[in-house]
C-alpha cells in the first residue's frame, strides 16, 4: 500500500501542475509517477454503448499546423473538425506554431471556420498547453505519432514518449484519448521500440506506454491495424477503427475543355500538350526526384507532346527527409538546358498552393502520376479522381484502398522503372483510352469516399469507446 506521501506524489492532479508549470512530462521525476499511473489503467477492450453524450469536445492535436503546411493530414484534420462541428462537436486544433522561417504561434481561424492554436515549436510545448486546457476537452484525438528530430531510425522518439505520457495522464483524469496514423510505417518507424544496436536507450518505453496511452487506435487504412499487432500491442485489433481521408466532390469538380484552357493561360501552362501532375510535398517517400529522373528517360517525341507539373513541393521544406532543395535545383537545371538548346520548360514546379485553389491545377493537367512507396491513403489521388481525371499510383497499403481495380485507376510497381516508364509513354501517346476510366473514378469517390459519412463514424467511434 502507498504511504500518504508516496500517493500524493502519483496524483494526477499534482503531477498535472508540475507539468503545467514547466517540469517536463518525460523527466525522471514526472515519468515515475506516469509509469505508476499507466499501471493502474486497464487495457479495455469493451464498448460502450450506452455513451449517449451526444456533444463532445474535440481537441484534435498534430504536428503540422494545417494553416501553414499544405498536405494530405493537414487538409484531414481541418475537414474532420468541419464535419463534425456540423455535427454537433466543439472543435479546436492544436498544434505545432512555431517554424525556422515563421512564426505561426497563437490562434487563428481556418477558412471552414475552425479555431486551430499554434504553440511553441513542438511537443514539448503542446503537452502542457493540452494539460492546462484539459477542462475544456472531453476528447483528445492525437491525428499522427509525433516525429523524432531528426527523423532517423537510429533517434529515440522522445516526442512520441512525451505524447504517450501526456496520454496517460489525461486518461487518469477521465479525458478519452485516439491515436490516428495517417501513414503506413509511422508506428513501426517513429511509435515503437527500436531493437537496433545505435539506439540511444538500450530499453525503450515505447511499447509499454502506448499499450495503454490510448482508448483506442485510428488509421487511415486498414492495413495500419497490423503494425499495432506486430509491435504486440495487447487488444489493439479489437481497439482499432479504420477512418480514411475524404473528398469534397463540391469543391473538386470536372471541368470542360474551354475551362481547363482558360485555367492552363492563367497559370502559364502550355495549351497544347499532355500535362502530368504530381501533388505533394518534396519528401523521400513521395519520390518526386525519381519521377523527375523517369521523364528526362522518356522518348524525347514523347516528351515533346507532354509536360510534367509539381504542386506542393515546397510544405516539405523544413521536414526531416525533406528533398525539397534537391528537386527544385534538378527541375531548374532541366529547364535551363532545355532554354540553351532553344527549347521551352516541359517540367513546371508551383510551390505551395491553397488547398481551395487546388482544383484549378487539378483541372488544368490530365492525369496524375503518383509513385509514393509509403502513404496512409494518398488524399490528393481522390481529389484528383473527383475531378475525373485517371489516376496512376504505386500499388502500396492505402493507396489500394482508394484505389481497388482497374476501372477506377490503373496501380503499378513503384520500384519498376520500366513499367512506370511504359504507363507515362502510353498516357501521353493515348490519352483518350483513358477518359472513361477518369468519368468511372468521379462517381466512384463520390459514392464512397465523402467527408460527411468519414465524420459520422469517427463520432460514432468516439461515442463506442470507454
Amino acid at each position: 500500500m502507498l504511504s500518504n506521501k508516496e500517493s500524493l506524489t502519483y496524483s494526477p492532479d499534482i503531477v498535472l501542475e508540475q507539468v503545467i508549470s514547466g517540469e517536463k512530462i518525460n523527466s525522471p521525476k514526472i515519468a515515475q509517477s506516469v509509469y505508476r499511473m499507466a499501471r493502474r489503467i486497464s487495457i479495455n477492450n469493451e464498448k460502450n454503448p450506452d455513451d449517449l453524450l451526444s456533444v463532445k469536445r474535440v481537441a484534435m492535436v498534430t504536428p503540422y499546423h494545417p494553416l501553414y503546411e499544405i498536405g494530405g493530414l493537414e487538409i484531414s484534420t481541418r475537414k474532420l473538425a468541419q464535419q463534425l462541428t456540423e455535427l454537433g462537436h466543439g472543435v479546436e486544433i492544436i498544434t505545432k506554431g512555431l517554424y525556422p522561417d515563421s512564426d505561426q504561434r497563437g490562434k487563428q481561424v481556418s477558412p471552414e471556420g475552425i479555431s486551430v492554436h499554434g504553440i511553441g515549436a513542438g511537443i514539448e510545448e503542446i503537452v502542457p498547453y493540452v494539460l492546462s486546457r484539459r477542462k475544456d476537452f472531453d476528447i483528445v484525438q492525437w491525428m499522427e505519432i509525433f516525429p523524432p528530430v531528426p527523423e532517423s531510425p537510429e533517434i529515440y522518439n522522445d516526442k512520441a514518449e512525451q505524447q504517450y505520457m501526456a496520454s496517460i495522464l489525461l486518461r487518469s483524469l477521465g479525458i478519452k484519448t485516439f491515436l490516428n496514423i495517417a501513414s503506413c510505417g509511422s508506428v513501426t518507424n517513429r511509435g515503437i521500440n527500436r531493437q537496433l544496436p545505435l539506439t540511444t536507450k538500450k530499453h525503450q518505453p515505447l511499447n509499454v506506454l502506448l499499450n495503454r496511452s490510448m482508448t483506442a487506435y485510428l488509421g487511415i487504412n486498414p492495413d495500419i491495424a497490423s503494425e499495432f499487432e506486430q509491435a504486440g500491442i495487447v487488444g489493439s485489433t479489437d481497439r482499432f477503427e479504420s477512418i480514411p481521408s475524404g473528398v469534397d466532390d463540391k469543391l473538386f469538380l470536372p471541368c470542360t475543355n474551354d475551362e481547363q484552357r482558360n485555367i492552363r493561360e492563367d497559370l502559364g501552362l502550355p495549351l497544347d500538350k499532355k500535362i502530368v501532375l504530381f501533388i505533394g510535398r518534396f519528401v523521400q517517400r513521395k519520390r518526386p526526384d525519381l519521377l523527375v529522373d523517369i521523364w528526362n528517360n522518356l522518348p524525347l517525341d514523347v516528351q515533346k507532346n507532354g509536360c510534367l507539373v509539381f504542386v506542393g513541393g515546397k510544405a516539405g521544406d523544413g521536414q526531416p527527409d525533406s528533398i525539397y532543395n534537391q528537386v527544385s535545383s534538378t527541375i531548374q537545371k532541366h529547364n535551363k538546358q532545355r532554354a540553351a538548346n532553344g527549347q521551352n520548360p516541359n517540367i513546371y514546379s508551383f510551390d505551395l498552393v491553397d488547398h481551395y485553389q487546388m482544383p484549378r491545377y487539378i483541372q488544368a493537367c490530365d492525369a496524375l502520376f503518383f509513385p509514393s512507396e509509403r502513404e496512409g491513403l494518398g488524399m490528393v489521388i481522390p481529389e484528383v479522381m473527383a475531378c475525373a481525371k485517371p489516376v496512376f499510383a504505386s500499388n502500396i497499403p492505402g493507396i489500394r484502398e482508394v484505389v481497388p481495380n482497374s476501372n477506377v485507376g490503373i496501380l503499378f510497381d513503384p520500384y519498376d522503372l520500366d513499367e512506370m516508364q511504359n504507363i507515362l509513354v502510353d498516357f501521353i501517346n493515348n490519352p483518350d483510352k483513358f477518359t472513361k476510366m477518369g468519368e468511372r473514378s468521379r462517381d466512384y469517390v463520390s459514392k464512397c469516399w465523402n467527408w460527411q459519412s468519414i465524420a459520422l463514424k469517427l463520432s460514432d467511434t468516439y461515442r463506442r469507446y470507454k
